[in-house]
Parts: structure tokens; C-alpha cells; sequence
């Protein structure tokens, strides 16, 4: 799709790439959910189950993910940038992303057999570690191709991890009856880093001279 995109927007501009997209979205996307049929009949019940907090395992986890969003998101916005700041092509620096992108593809899936092997909780610690050790350790030394793609490779598994396993962690610390209140009132906490996380490293990509002078400035973002 990165890949795509950049092609859209050097032949039509950016505003018709994003409507191309939209409608993909909506031909696609459409049809399919009205196809879809349920399983068992929604059960009644209150919009937010303020009592999972009282539990202090869930109260845990949900200010630990909730923190944990703010990073997670950071290299795949700024993956182009650095790849163009470190002299790649804009179509080099799309296919970062692209790769970026099969690798989350490929943790979902591994990180859910090792899930099987080890439990959701032990496989999670994992998908976080790499992630922060991929971020403070390999990407600030990515200053050729060869170790980017490494980073690139290390994080999207990390980072595809983390998104397959939360569903399994949040049903194996709460009831099964209430696993679909907890786990959108998960993805709700999240919020905070879905809008800030990329922006905060946007700012101190800034602050520290931006994405004209080099690689250096994207090391404290």
C-alpha cells in the first residue's frame, strides 16, 4: 500500500492519492461488513464495566498499554523522512514502510505461536523488549541501509506482536463475559498515544535542528 501511494502522489498529488484510497476503502470494506453475519446475539449490558479497574492486574495493564501506545507508532511515520534524510529515494523510503509493514505481518503470526508455547503475558514482555531494544539500540546506529533494515525488520515484528497478543493478555486476566468491554475500553486508553506519540517526536525532531540536518535529530526524538 506505502508503495502504491507513492506512486498515486507522484503522478496525481496528494489529494487524489487519499481520495483513491478512501474509495478502495469504501468498495472494499463495505460490502464485506454487510456480508457479514454473528455468531451469537449481542448480550445487554452497561456501555463501560467501571469495575474492571478494581481489579488491580487490569488497572496494571491498562495504564501500561496505554503508555506503551505512545512509542509504537513513531518509526512507521518517520521512516520516509529519515530514509530521504539518510539520501534514499522517495520510492526507496515507501518500500522502508512497506517492509516495515510485513514484518508486523509476520510477528502477528509468530508471536502468537509463541503465545501457545509461553502464555500471552510472557510473549507480550517479549514483543515490548524487542520493541524498546529495536528503538534505543539499533535505529540510532541505522545510519546505512543494511542496519535500517534491520531496525525495520526488528520493530514491525515487535510492533505487530504487541497489537495480536493484547486481545489474548486482556482474556486471560478478565472474565470471558467481559472480555469485549475490556478490551474496547483498552483500545480507548489508547487515545492518548495514537494522537501524541508521533507528534511529541515530531517536536523534538524539531528542537533539535529537523530533518534537514541530518540523522543526528532523530536520535532524541
Amino acid at each position: 500500500m506505502s508503495i502504491t501511494i507513492e506512486a498515486l502522489i507522484q503522478r496525481y498529488g496528494p489529494g487524489w492519492s487519499f481520495r483513491t484510497i478512501g474509495l478502495i476503502a469504501l468498495a472494499v470494506m463495505c460490502p464485506s461488513s454487510w456480508m457479514l453475519k454473528e455468531r451469537t446475539r449481542p448480550k445487554k449490558g452497561s456501555f463501560l464495566e467501571w469495575r474492571l479497574f478494581r481489579d488491580p492486574k487490569f488497572a496494571v495493564f491498562f495504564c501500561s498499554a496505554a503508555i506503551g501506545l505512545f512509542p509504537l507508532f513513531v518509526a512507521p511515520f518517520f521512516l520516509p523522512m529519515y530514509g530521504t534524510s539518510m539520501g534514499l529515494s522517495a520510492s526507496s523510503a515507501a518500500g522502508l514502510v512497506a517492509g516495515f509493514n510485513l514484518a508486523s505481518a509476520v510477528g502477528r503470526i509468530s508471536f502468537g505461536q509463541v503465545s501457545d508455547q509461553i502464555g500471552p503475558i510472557n510473549a507480550l514482555i517479549i514483543a515490548l523488549v524487542w520493541n524498546a531494544i529495536s528503538l534505543l539500540v539499533i535505529w540510532p546506529v541505522s545510519t546505512s541501509l543494511a542496519p535500517l533494515i534491520v531496525f525495520v525488520i526488528s520493530n514491525g515484528m515487535a510492533n505487530g506482536g504487541f497489537f495480536a497478543l493484547m486481545p489474548t493478555v486482556v482474556g486471560s486476566i478478565t472474565e470471558s463475559s467481559k472480555l469485549a468491554s475490556a478490551m474496547s475500553m483498552l483500545i480507548t486508553g489508547w487515545t492518548g498515544g495514537y494522537l501524541m506519540g508521533a507528534p511529541i517526536a515530531g517536536y523534538l525532531l524539531e528542537a533539535f535542528g529537523g530533518e534537514n540536518s541530518g540523522l543526528e535529530p532523530y536520535r532524541p526524538a
